[in-house]
């Protein structure tokens, strides 16, 4: 997200599904956002969005109430919300993995 505020972009849907990892590198995974069709070009002069946009499971509650918002912390938002998500099915996976090799060993 950093980096795309940086470069003056907005995302505005941020969601696991836009996101594609790459496991090339056996150190490190890269990450892709992806699907940029909602996203904008942010100006400090005009910062607030006043439109709903992106997916409601995944959206900021300030979008979701349809007042002014700044998307710059939605977009933060949304991503620390997939991030979560995707340690929790991490969690999930090891514990299964775990149970499998535990009544496989038995």
């Amino acid at each position: 997200m950093a980096f795309l505020h940086d470069q003056g972009i907005v995302h505005r849907d941020i969601k696991p599904a836009n996101l594609v990892a790459d496991f090339t590198d056996s150190t490190a995974v890269k990450l892709f956002v992806i699907d940029f069709g909602v996203a904008m070009w942010y100006s400090e002069e005009k910062p607030l969005c006043m439109r709903y946009c992106g997916t409601e499971e995944w959206t900021a509650p300030e979008v979701i109430d349809n007042g002014r918002w700044d998307p710059k912390p939605a977009d933060v938002w949304a991503a620390a919300k997939t991030l979560s998500r995707l340690a929790d099915v991490c969690i999930l996976n090891q514990r299964a993995l775990q149970m499998t090799n535990d009544s496989t060993s038995s």
